[in-house]
């Protein structure tokens, strides 16, 4: 599976921490997938 956290998820996540954006953020903290990062 493959998941995009852009600006957009992470500043949800702090607007409504109890959203989808939020369980998503924790769910990358907590190890449950692993974030592939483009550094260009």
């Amino acid at each position: 599976m493959i998941v995009v956290i852009d600006t957009n998820v992470l500043v949800s996540a702090l607007l409504n921490p109890a959203g989808i954006s939020a369980k998503t953020l924790k769910m990358l903290l907590n190890g449950r997938f692993v974030a592939a990062v483009q550094d260009n």
